[in-house]
């Protein structure tokens, strides 16, 4: 019998931050703050409990009025305090910092040290991605 793969919110923000670099997605102007990138992030936790080998050791609920998650909030404040985001003020968005050292290795190697493979944190990077874009156009 194959053990379940625990995952954790740290998890879930580094193959997210990872996942940009990766993709050449824009590395500023993210607003992971927004309502709109609580929902994104809330979609790629319904898709990640979708997966029969993960076991996911958090949860991300959004609030009914506000549609924001207090975890997800709390995630950004870990990956600013390990220098993988930084927030510009007064405008309130993000700048993405992840080295190619550091991509390589909670990414691309073998044994990398995210749970899950690499397809997996990609399939959730465009999920968020495509999701925050989305959401992000209606709200202006």
């Amino acid at each position: 019998m194959n053990e379940k793969e625990d995952i954790t919110l740290d998890d879930l923000g580094a193959g997210l931050m990872c996942g940009l670099v990766v993709r050449a997605a824009p590395l500023t102007g993210w607003l992971f703050r927004a309502p709109y990138a609580h929902m994104a992030v809330e979609k790629v936790y319904q898709h990640l409990l979708e997966q029969p080998e993960l076991n996911l050791r958090f949860a991300i609920y959004l609030d009914s009025i506000y549609r924001k998650s207090t975890d997800w909030d709390g995630q950004v404040d870990r990956l600013m305090l390990h220098a993988w985001l930084s927030q510009s003020i007064p405008e309130g968005t993000f700048t993405v910092h992840v080295s190619r050292l550091e991509l390589s290795v909670w990414l691309l190697q073998e044994n990398a040290r995210l749970p899950g493979d690499r397809r997996l944190w990609l399939e959730c990077t465009d999920m968020f991605i495509r999701t925050y874009s989305e959401l992000q156009a209606r709200a202006y």
